[in-house]
């Protein structure tokens, strides 16, 4: 680990110290009590030999570096990247890596700088030196364009992603980038189809709890977390409401949402939800306390704005017990 003699200023007061940079955020070896996770830092920039990083609440500045401070830069960058990664539940390793730029379109949000950037399997991933890091599903991206030296990945929400000036890695990273897509595609297509066709053998004991629900004369739809997965989720709608059920080997409950989209939008932004937590499905209905108290739910959360929305809708829970029934219908009846 390396260590670095520099001035620390938070709230403004201002201390001398040998900070390191770990793998959850700064921590001051020595002097002032300084310590920092990446939890809480939206942002950073190199300002005239300082650092200033824009904090969840309030900023902090580290100077004094001298001939070290691009250095310290980029190390902090690269941690935080990793810490990145590890929040949108990236396990994989990289087929490619890169730096360039970047810039994006989401519900609400527009983001353009300069990332790391990083191609897997079934994703991209964008890593800035902000909160804006993304993770793009390549399962969902309707359109991969090339034009020059820029790739635009459009998903079926109508988000926009544009990659450019990777320099010499543009084209490996461009093939690899449309290669994976289709691949992706593909077994996402294959994988629901299989989970349609199967659908009264592998609801196994929540066979009882979907019949009820279509009983309910409500809008059925299937997904999943991901192909190999042998767990999955059905949701219930109608006018503005959801039930969703997980189908997995969990103990859970029936998750209850409310919202002021289309039903199909909403079916559209669970499936994204569903897919990027994978199999750390926690993040989705754990309660804000938790969330204060689970540092990687938090940078989770930031980076993905389909389970920002899932979140915001939610409206409760139905426990598996014998009034389950009951509650369901007067959740649809009110």
């Amino acid at each position: 680990m390396h260590t670095y003699e520099c001035a620390v200023t938070v709230d403004g007061t201002s201390f001398d110290a040998q900070v390191a940079i770990t793998r959850d955020g700064i921590r001051a070896v020595h002097g002032g009590a300084f310590e920092l996770s990446f939890a809480e830092i939206m942002d950073m920039r190199l300002l005239n030999y300082r650092l200033r990083l824009d904090l969840r609440e309030g900023q902090a500045q580290i100077s004094q570096l001298g001939y070290r401070t691009e250095d310290f830069f980029e190390e902090l960058w690269a941690a935080y990247a990793t810490k990145s990664r590890v929040s949108l539940f990236v396990d994989d390793a990289p087929l490619m890596c890169s730096e360039g730029d970047y810039a994006y379109v989401e519900p609400a949000v527009e983001a353009h700088g300069i990332a790391k950037l990083e191609v897997y399997g079934e994703c991209v991933c964008v890593y800035p030196h902000d909160v804006g890091a993304r993770r793009i599903p390549l399962c969902f991206a309707d359109g991969c364009r090339r034009e020059g030296f820029s790739l635009t990945l459009e998903l079926d929400t109508g988000e926009r992603y544009r990659l450019a000036r990777l320099g010499r890695d543009t084209d490996g990273f461009f093939d690899r980038v449309e290669a994976n897509r289709k691949k992706a595609r593909a077994q996402w297509r294959e994988a629901q189809a299989a989970l349609e066709r199967e659908l009264p053998v592998r609801l196994g004991d929540a066979k009882d709890r979907f019949d009820v629900l279509e009983r309910c004369g409500l809008r059925m739809a299937t997904g999943l977390f991901a192909p190999e997965d042998d767990g999955f989720w059905i949701v219930a709608t109608k006018g503005g409401r959801a039930a969703v059920e997980l189908v997995t080997t969990e103990n859970t409950a029936t998750y209850l949402y409310g919202y002021a989209t289309s039903d199909d939008d909403f079916v559209l932004s669970l499936r994204h939800a569903m897919e990027a937590v994978g199999r750390n499905r926690r993040v989705i209905f754990v309660d804000d306390e938790e969330v204060e108290k689970e540092l990687l739910y938090r940078m989770a959360i930031d980076r993905s704005a389909h389970v920002r929305f899932l979140r915001s809708c939610s409206v409760g829970r139905a426990i598996h017990t014998k009034g389950w029934e009951d509650r369901i219908t007067a959740f649809f009846c009110e």
